[in-house]
């Protein structure tokens, strides 16, 4: 089983705007996304299980996008959620 440690806001995945790309930032590590709630006005984290299988890795990571009308970013273990946001803000485009 893989792990992934979601952001939520209450019920909800909590999802940030950089440059009009609605996204929510997904770890493998915990303490990652923990040190990066107040980055995303989140509350909690929640951990889900999923098979380590790429179909059902890219089933979970599609329903989750889907769930916030954006997209998913997997962020890198170790790396502070600050630098993954300032690597966002400088290489994505804005969309209109």
């Amino acid at each position: 089983m893989l792990r992934f440690f979601v952001p939520y806001t209450n019920e909800k995945p909590a999802s940030i705007n950089i440059k009009g790309h609605t996204l929510v930032l997904v770890s493998t590590e915990e303490q990652d996304v923990l040190k990066g709630l107040p980055f995303f006005g989140a509350n909690r984290v929640e951990e889900v299980q999923v098979e380590d299988s790429q179909s059902k890795q890219d089933v979970f990571l599609n329903t989750l996008a889907e769930s916030i009308h954006g997209g998913v970013v997997l962020a890198p273990p170790g790396v502070d959620i600050d630098l993954v946001l300032e690597g966002l803000e400088s290489e994505l485009p804005w969309m209109h």
